[in-house]
């Protein structure tokens, strides 16, 4: 009897731990999802409509993950209301740490997504989204996606920007290990995940960590495939690879011209590429007048003719050796001197003379000595 009663009250006390422990766990998984909001879409080229179903996409994608706990967007708009009435919101908002940390706040929430939609003048659109830290205000991560203006391309891509800018809190907050397979008909197909090389391991499974893989599959003369999958702890995720095929390009028609005999062409002259101020003109030389003087014209009527300037005087004003017109001209032949006008006569009798005078005191200065140390001269004449 005794051991009857012991081995019930073990049994309860078996079941009793293991309801706490699975209590415990419970409490730990519903602990670690982390409250984030989304702020208004930002749209350019769009309609407002496409924003509404685009932040739609993104709220269900979130919720999906497991680990965020997403506001209700009218208890967004709501704040956001107050908060711009208040100017705590701004367009810049996103630029700004402050700004930042106010809304987070406001909203109760530990972590902002932000996303933007611009329409380009080719029509492709950009899709890019960001998310902030609540605590220090500082940009988590950012990524962008440049997809066509179909609603299924745009919700595609905004799935995975959300994807991406949320793959270093998945793998923080739902740790653990998980297997990803990627299946392709088409032999000799090349895998990448995460733009790191695999090789030709398609319809093989990898055991990876808990987070958000990047999948491009490559195959000759196939177009590639894209696909943006989250692998969750002791999850198997299975992914299939459809590559189409690309359509040969026609060559195109080659047109033949028909052999034109052709016409000899004629030289161009040479221009000299010169600047607007070194181009001249060319001007022809004109033909000189030569007037016939009458019998008997005099030198002054020449200078009469020629404005009173000599002949030797009418040179070019262009021309930089102009003689002085104060010159006087050369005489064109000598004229007779007498000798005792000549400059040689003048030069030899100052010579005799200065010599005869310098012996004459030589002599007489040597005649008389007078004591040592001193000197005397007479001069006498008569």
């Amino acid at each position: 009897m005794l051991r009857k009663v012991c081995t019930g009250l073990t049994v309860v006390l078996v079941l009793l731990g293991c309801l706490g422990i699975a209590s415990a766990q419970g409490k730990r998984s519903k602990a670690k999802k982390v409250r984030v909001a989304i702020l208004p879409v930002k749209v350019q080229g769009l309609s407002v409509k496409t924003a509404k179903e685009l932040g739609s996409v993104v709220v269900k994608e979130l919720r999906e993950i497991g680990v965020f706990r997403v506001v209700p967007g009218k208890v967004v708009w709501k704040k956001i209301r107050r908060l711009r009435k208040k100017k705590i919101f701004t367009k810049k908002c996103t630029e700004q740490k402050r700004c930042i940390r106010a809304v987070g706040r406001a909203l109760r929430a530990k972590v902002l997504y932000f996303m933007s939609v611009t329409k380009k003048e080719e029509g492709e659109v950009n899709l890019s989204m960001r998310t902030f830290d609540v605590k220090s205000g500082k940009e988590v991560r950012g990524s962008s996606e440049l997809t066509g203006e179909g609603i299924a391309d745009l919700k595609r891509a905004a799935r995975w920007v959300a994807r991406r800018v949320s793959s270093p809190m998945i793998t923080t907050l739902a740790k653990g290990k998980g297997k990803l397979r990627v299946n392709c008909e088409q032999p000799g197909a090349n895998l990448y995940l995460n733009g790191k090389n695999f090789g030709k391991r398609t319809g093989k499974s990898f055991k990876v960590s808990s987070g958000v893989f990047d999948i491009l599959v490559k195959a000759e003369g196939y177009g590639p495939f894209r696909d943006v999958v989250v692998v969750k702890p002791g999850q198997k995720q299975v992914v299939a690879a459809k590559l189409e095929p690309l359509g040969e390009a026609e060559p195109e028609p080659v047109e033949v011209a028909a052999m034109v005999p052709e016409e000899p062409v004629k030289k161009k002259e040479r221009k000299l590429d010169l600047p607007p101020w070194a181009v001249f003109e060319k001007k022809e030389p004109k033909p000189k007048k030569i007037e016939e003087k009458p019998e008997g014209t005099a030198p002054e009527d020449e200078k009469k003719a020629a404005g009173g300037i000599p002949p030797w005087q009418q040179i070019a004003k262009s021309q930089a050796y102009l003689p002085d017109p104060k010159e006087k001209p050369e005489p064109t032949r000598r004229e007779e001197t007498k000798f005792y006008e000549a400059w040689w006569f003048w030069t030899a009798t100052v010579a005799v003379v200065a010599g005869a005078g310098g012996t004459a005191a030589w002599y007489f200065l040597l005649r008389e000595e007078g004591p040592p140390g001193y000197g005397a001269a007479t001069i006498t004449w008569q």
